[in-house]
């Protein structure tokens, strides 16, 4: 993402989103995607 001026000629500030999949009952991350997830990913 960016935050620029209107004009386009000031960039104001940059940033990047990472997402990524919990397990809900561990409460944490997941190492690898559920194949349902996989598979629905794969088709976009």
């Amino acid at each position: 993402y960016q935050i620029q001026s209107l004009d386009g000629t000031e960039l104001y500030a940059t940033a990047r989103v990472t997402l990524v999949a919990i397990d809900r009952e561990k409460g944490k991350i997941m190492r690898r995607l559920p194949q349902a997830v996989q598979d629905a990913l794969s088709k976009f």
